[in-house]
């Protein structure tokens, strides 16, 4: 897991725990990632793990090297032999932008980690479908939180040219971005803002934010389902279920 207090991890999280109970298997303890893989003794009594979130290729063979059963779930696949129940963020992330594209947009940003992410992979492939220039600068290489966002409001205060729209990777660094522009700069209009996830505060968010709905609650329970049914020997190849999502159109696009 990538974070213990996101809500897009705790739905997640919550819905898996509680198709393991309902089961009537028991349930181990949550660790972050780094803190199994520096202390493999953790998951010394464990059978199986549900992984939330991205993982490095590299740590994820060390993952398995430590507990044999693993089922996957988020938004980036992984080319690997591996149960893995995602909705494909390279795919999301193109329909944000075709979204954006499709309102008229022409100066469209970025707002979340680069390096390793599908997300800024897909976004890069909508924007060169689009026929916009690549070198922009409205790339906002930063963490995916709401500390994040609001850095990410301050490198957009300073720009002389500015982009009218910017695609987030995720809800949480949306809402840091508006937040932080409202305070930078109170008196003028905000960029068109799309993110996805879909979490409850997306809607309370004033503007409310337009985002892309992702079945969290079914991320976990089919991850759980599919972890199961490997440790009773229901299935032996590695299962990869793609779910669907759609966009939630608000008031921020």
């Amino acid at each position: 897991m990538e974070s213990l207090d996101d809500e897009f991890y705790q739905r997640i999280e919550q819905s898996a725990n509680a198709t393991v109970l309902a089961a009537g298997h028991e349930l181990g303890s949550r660790f972050m990632l780094r803190s199994v893989l520096d202390n493999p003794e953790l998951l010394n009594d464990t059978n199986g793990i549900i992984l939330i979130g991205k993982c490095r290729t590299a740590n994820l063979v060390s993952l398995r090297q430590i507990c044999r059963f693993i089922a996957c779930t988020g938004l980036n696949p992984y080319y690997a032999d591996v149960d893995q129940v995602n909705c494909h963020g390279e795919h999301i992330a193109q329909e944000a932008v075709r979204h954006l594209l499709q309102k008229g947009h022409r100066k469209i940003g970025y707002l979340g980690e680069c390096n390793g992410d599908v997300r800024y992979f897909g976004y890069r492939q909508a924007i060169k479908a689009g026929s916009i220039d690549m070198e922009s600068p409205y790339v906002f290489d930063v963490s995916q939180t709401e500390i994040g966002g609001l850095e990410a409001a301050r490198q957009y205060s300073r720009l002389s040219d500015k982009p009218t729209a910017i695609f987030c990777v995720n809800d949480v660094s949306a809402i840091g971005l508006i937040r932080g522009l409202k305070n930078l700069q109170p008196d003028k209009p905000l960029p068109a803002i799309i993110s996805i996830g879909d979490v409850q505060e997306a809607e309370n968010m004033q503007p409310s934010l337009t985002t892309v709905h992702l079945p969290l609650e079914e991320m976990g329970k089919i991850a759980a389902w599919v972890l199961m049914d490997r440790l009773k020997g229901g299935h032996s190849i590695p299962l990869k279920v793609e779910l669907p999502y759609y966009i939630v159109s608000r008031e921020s696009v």
